[in-house]
């Protein structure tokens, strides 16, 4: 493993060792000698990770540029608070889950704003003007929290891969952007102790959440990503309010929202993982698996896709 005490498993092929070995240096390199690296090998290494004093952006096309998958000009919704109290609805996540997403197609869905027991100035600059709000003026309320007494009359609980979310939340941490991508040396300082934490809390969240007593919508990211419009229809009909005008139309025009990361490290990942972590995130999400049995068989069954082989790492 790169982060970890050990050597790279000697069952590796040599051309993806050397590879390695070729974007750390290359990436060190970039960070102490930058006049060593001819301009092609900077652009390799700037393609995977970023500059440490870059801040990631996110270009935004205008309404007039974005379009749907079917060419066509997406709706415009003129989002504001709802002028009657709705249910106090969760939209509950491990961070990494895809929460701020869902929010936006819960935006498009309804034309009412979501809200959030946190306040992130870098969601209001882009027009989530729900943070911190917790009431019924918003549809659902954004929360990470692992919570006793749940102050909600409803839930929607987005979980995600583990493997997949511990990257989101790390490279949003590491870049401090929803979009960026965390600089190889916080990989090098923090990725151990972040790891350890982080899978602790998965297990931990999910296993409170299941103690939630009242209606409650699971929402898996991962089928969310591949069949849209049938989950965009479940979420319509779980928070479904006289007063709530919903147009999945207006969803579907406009799914991306701004806070999409591009994953530039899809062959990276592998090499960051131990052993000893895979086999305690596995035995993790065979945990919830074994909790969401009864109530969600469905999910249950599709999670044993999530483990990985340890002898891999």
């Amino acid at each position: 493993m790169i982060l970890s005490t050990g050597r790279l498993d000697a069952r590796r092929t040599l051309p993806v060792t050397l590879l390695v070995i070729v974007v750390i240096g290359g990436t060190l390199l970039l960070y102490t000698r930058p006049a060593v690296l001819t301009p092609a090998s900077r652009q390799l290494i700037k393609s995977i990770f970023p500059s440490p004093n870059l801040v990631a952006s996110h270009e935004h096309e205008t309404d007039k540029q974005k379009t749907n998958s079917l060419g066509s000009t997406p709706c415009k919704r003129n989002l504001s608070f709802s002028s009657v109290p709705l249910p106090l609805t969760a939209l509950a996540s491990v961070q990494g889950s895809g929460n701020t997403w869902v929010r936006h197609l819960l935006h498009q869905l309804t034309g009412i704003y979501t809200g959030s027991v946190y306040s992130d100035r870098q969601t209001v600059s882009r027009g989530f003007l729900g943070e911190g709000v917790r009431d019924g003026t918003v549809v659902a309320i954004k929360t990470h929290r692992v919570e006793k007494e749940h102050p909600y009359d409803r839930a929607i609980l987005i979980i995600r891969n583990p493997y997949d979310a511990i990257f989101a939340e790390f490279n949003r941490q590491g870049s401090r952007s929803h979009v960026g991508v965390a600089p190889f040396r916080a990989y090098i300082q923090r990725w151990n102790s972040f790891t350890t934490n982080f899978q602790r809390r998965w297990l931990t969240f999910h296993e409170e959440w299941m103690t939630f007593k009242k209606p409650l919508l699971l929402i898996v990211y991962e089928n969310l990503v591949v069949s849209l419009p049938e989950h965009l229809q479940k979420m319509a009909e779980f928070i479904k309010h006289p007063s709530l005008k919903i147009n999945i139309s207006c969803a579907l025009a406009d799914s991306t929202g701004h806070f999409r990361r591009v994953d530039k490290m899809a062959s990276f990942k592998d090499e960051v993982l131990s052993a000893d972590l895979v086999k305690t995130m596995n035995s993790n999400i065979k945990a919830v698996q074994k909790m969401f049995r009864k109530k969600f068989p469905k999910v249950a069954e599709a999670m044993s896709s999530w483990l990985k082989n340890a002898r891999n790492y």
